[in-house]
């Protein structure tokens, strides 16, 4: 810090503070909308200018949803490769951006699928239901005949083989469940029932961070959280239930997530290093949008009408042919495509590095399973798009979503992806995001500072603190000398970083 100490000015020693520079910020890319098939384009297009909302916000959410349609159906690649096209979606947003808005949109045409389908089945369901009762007041009557016969005698024997023939089909029947294709505030346990009852297909969809908190065991105080439900169905495994009544393995699980948080909750989950040990979140297609997408007016138009239709009846159409067990294969050309595109990712983790920066190992991580996501993502178009094979033009967007989304990724991760003065920049977020104090050690800004391996080696933070001393930010000066020991440099804040 002996740089850091030459730029100390008499301005510590002042009681006025110096008015803040803007420092440049890097942004992460924004989505074209050319890159989704119709009519979701057109529809990210239109709900971004009627709702003043980013196309990045909408088109992540869409990817989500979309894929929900494509629960059932897989992609493979190459020989050997075979992965379920479900996606877990993350936009990370502040509050105020019309999160709840825009997903109640998109999830419009779900829902009346659903109400429909649950409207069509309420008979079958209801004698389902009715059926299971009997089998159950069969087994009560037999359990009932029993305690009155002599144990050991041929009328016992002959009505205990009954018995055991009445659990058995009490047990094997299944009660047709109610269609549900989604849900938002649930437990890890329920999620498993769902998944079961809904034979392996199920997506949660929120705005809020309930669910994150169930994930990461917060809501109920559990240090040990419970990942291998979402870990499993995100990759088509089974996953198995142990229970007093017998085991149960839900088998071609297929789990979408399409979710909506505020920065500081994305942050508290990156604060869980066993989901990151364990792969939970490198599983996410994780996007920043700007605040807002463009300038909202009295005047702004609704979401257009025709290209809303056409979404809900593409979607209706697409929810019709689900579970179909598709798989999606590349041609040749989209072959070619993906094989470039998948040796560039190889060479990045070989190498350590991507677009000029240096991988850190969580950064390998997400990178090491970027190249399966942009496959599904191919495959979610070429469904959309109709026939087996996926086309050079499905995957030529998929891959400039990649692309894409990749730099989001990195940009969540380490707030700026390059230099001193991204870190600069990195750091002013954290301190807001904390909120208002009026002196901090170069230790607890570190300790704020998760990311770009901050927290592990402080003097990442030694040019950083230089450039926000030289604009404004903070001043350094040292603590009082009440306390034994050397004195400590402490950076007084300028109250005006938070308005």
């Amino acid at each position: 810090m002996n740089e850091l100490n030459s730029l100390h000015t008499n301005i510590v020693h002042m009681n006025q503070w110096p008015e803040i520079r803007s420092i440049t910020e890097q942004k992460p890319p924004q989505f074209d909308c050319s890159w989704l098939p119709f009519p979701f384009g057109d529809l990210a297009k239109s709900m971004s200018k009627s709702l003043a909302v980013s196309t990045d916000m909408i088109a992540n959410s869409l990817l989500g949803v979309l894929s929900i349609c494509a629960q059932g159906s897989y992609v493979s690649p190459r020989q050997g490769w075979k992965s379920p096209i479900n996606l877990y979606c993350l936009t990370v947003a502040q509050s105020g951006t019309r999160k709840s808005k825009v997903l109640s949109e998109l999830m419009n045409p779900f829902k009346e699928w659903q109400l429909q389908k649950q409207e069509e089945l309420k008979r079958e369901i209801a004698e389902s239901a009715a059926k299971k009762r009997v089998y159950e007041q069969r087994v009560l009557k037999l359990e009932k005949d029993l305690s009155k016969l002599s144990y050991g005698s041929e009328p016992y024997v002959e009505t205990e083989k009954q018995h055991a023939e009445a659990v058995r089909r009490f047990e094997e029947y299944k009660v047709i469940a109610r269609p549900e294709l989604y849900g938002q505030d649930i437990t890890t346990e329920r999620l498993t029932v769902k998944l079961e009852q809904q034979h392996g297909k199920y997506a949660l969809v929120g705005s809020e961070a309930g669910l994150l908190d169930i994930m990461s065991g917060d809501r109920y105080g559990n240090s040990c959280p419970n990942y291998d439900v979402y870990l499993f169905a995100y990759d088509g495994d089974s996953v198995d239930r142990s229970r007093m009544s017998g085991d149960t393995s839900i088998q071609n699980t297929s789990l979408a997530l399409v979710l909506l948080i505020q920065p500081m909750q994305f942050s508290k989950l990156l604060g869980k290093q066993d989901a990151i040990d364990k792969g939970l979140l490198q599983r996410f297609l994780v996007v920043c949008p700007a605040p807002y997408g463009v300038p909202s007016t009295f005047d702004d138009p609704a979401i257009n009408e025709e290209v809303y239709q056409s979404y809900c009846e593409l979607v209706n159409v697409l929810l019709n042919s689900r579970s179909r067990g598709t798989v999606y294969s590349l041609s040749q050309d989209a072959e070619t495509l993906f094989r470039s595109y998948y040796n560039a990712l190889q060479d990045a983790l070989f190498n350590n590095e991507y677009e000029g920066q240096t991988l850190d190992d969580t950064s390998r991580s997400f990178l090491s399973k970027h190249a399966d996501k942009t496959a599904r993502i191919a495959a979610l178009f070429q469904m959309c798009a109709g026939g087996k094979e996926i086309s050079a033009n499905c995957m030529e967007k998929a891959i400039a979503i990649g692309n894409y989304s990749l730099a989001h990724i990195l940009y969540a991760l380490h707030g700026r992806p390059k230099g001193a003065l991204d870190r600069a920049t990195y750091v002013i977020e954290k301190l807001r995001e904390h909120g208002k104090v009026e002196c901090l050690t170069q230790t607890d800004i570190a300790k704020m500072c998760p990311a770009k391996g901050i927290k592990s080696d402080h003097s990442l933070l030694d040019e950083p603190l230089m450039i926000l001393e030289a604009n404004g930010y903070l001043r350094q000066t040292l603590d009082d000398d009440t306390h034994t020991g050397p004195r400590r440099n402490l950076f007084e804040i300028n109250p005006a970083l938070w308005g």
